[in-house]
């Protein structure tokens, strides 16, 4: 199994709210959300978004709404290096993530 190592900050105060996480395998953004929500224990009572320079990724409920990418089509690949994980869209919760690519690593 790949694992890769994702940083997860706050864009408010990066310095002082952080996660390092190991992600298994290519999750989707579905799955990749809650994996990222509960590592900054969130309590999934409103909805999350991925952003990057080329797209957002909406739950897909909201994607005719929005005309942006379903999650459940979306897979952390699909992401890039850098993109931003957003909770609760109403208050702007927003967590930039960068991938260390040198940190993929193999469980043997």
């Amino acid at each position: 199994m790949e694992y890769t190592k994702i940083k997860v900050a706050s864009k408010d105060n990066p310095k002082l709210f952080y996660r390092v996480i190991a992600v298994a395998g290519d999750p989707s953004l579905y799955q990749l959300g809650v994996i990222i929500g509960k590592s900054i224990r969130c309590w999934f009572e409103h909805m999350f978004l991925f952003r990057n320079k080329a797209a957002a990724y909406w739950p897909d409920m909201y994607c005719e709404e929005y005309d942006d990418e379903p999650m459940s089509l979306n897979y952390l690949s699909d992401l890039g290096d850098k993109f931003v994980y957003e909770y609760d869209t109403g208050e702007g919760y927003e967590f930039e993530c960068k991938l260390d690519v040198t940190e993929t690593q193999r469980d043997m």
